[in-house]
């Protein structure tokens, strides 16, 4: 208890000497970011200085939340391909994926190549769901970069809670720096049903506070495996790099074991809570 107390205290002092306009516990790059992300952050820094390692099982049944086909893979394939035989996978696809991708036939229209990348994404998005023996895939095919909140689309996400009953849903931690994910959070905590679930909120496009983990040394290749099934949204990002660099520095910063580490961030928290962040930021 000292020894965490000492690394706090040292933490808070050297926030305050270098940046003091964010009290300690919010670097300059954050200055954009609402008053109230400041609260949320701090909040799930208070329940992050000791993360706790997650095992086998974390439920019996996972429903993944997938704002776009690969967000899975990218943020939790670890965890995911851990799980093949371990509980029931579900996986929900929010959009169509029709605004980003890259499709190889020339001498397409626009709105003949918007239809196959559509297509492709769905292909690609069904090889990795079958990798990880998922037992359902549901395809809500709602506007890509154009998520939107309403009475229709929270009962399409809420008919598959009901269907699947999830204990476990995995999707982009609330605070993602990107609209669609931080849509499927506003629009996950509209449909949520089940206040006793686990929620585990994983990282892209910003880097979270975790307060738990999981190891995925074991994993790492298969991940990467599924990361690479997204060949429509590789030509431009390098997707595979990104994700082991990623899961290589929270290997180091979580798992502090000699050797090449790998591990998946989490923001875990009981839906009840994870709802009530998500109303009070977004």
């Amino acid at each position: 208890m000292i020894k965490r107390f000492k690394s706090q205290l040292r933490r808070w002092v050297l926030g305050q000497i270098s940046y003091s306009r964010f009290i300690g516990f919010i670097r300059p790059a954050l200055s954009k970011r609402k008053s109230a992300d400041y609260k949320i952050w701090r909040k799930l820094l208070t329940a992050a200085w000791e993360p706790r390692e997650l095992s086998v099982p974390v439920g019996k049944r996972i429903l993944a939340i997938s704002p776009h086909s690969d967000d899975e893979a990218i943020g939790a394939g670890g965890i995911l391909w851990a799980h093949r035989d371990a509980a029931e996978i579900h996986i929900v696809l929010l959009t169509d994926g029709a605004a980003y991708g890259f499709v190889p036939e020339a001498g397409q229209t626009p709105e003949q190549a918007k239809a196959q990348l559509v297509k492709l994404r769905k292909q690609e998005l069904m090889q990795t769901a079958e990798a990880l023996k998922a037992k359902s895939v549901t395809c809500l095919d709602l506007p890509d970069r154009g998520l939107v909140v309403n009475e229709v689309t929270v009962a399409k996400l809420r008919d598959v809670l009901d269907l699947v009953r999830p204990d476990v849903v995995i999707l982009p931690w609330f605070l993602d720096n990107h609209p669609d994910h931080q849509a499927a959070n506003r629009l996950f905590a509209a449909a949520s049903n089940n206040p006793g679930a686990m929620v585990l909120g994983y990282e892209i496009w910003a880097v979270l506070e975790p307060n738990a983990y999981f190891d995925i040394t074991n994993q790492l290749e298969a991940k990467l495996n599924l990361v690479n099934n997204y060949v429509s949204q590789l030509r431009d990002a390098d997707y595979p790099n990104f994700t082991q660099g990623l899961a290589r520095v929270r290997g180091y910063q979580l798992i502090k074991k000699t050797g090449q580490k790998a591990a998946e961030a989490f923001v875990a928290l009981p839906a009840e809570d994870y709802c009530a962040l998500i109303n009070e930021v977004l």
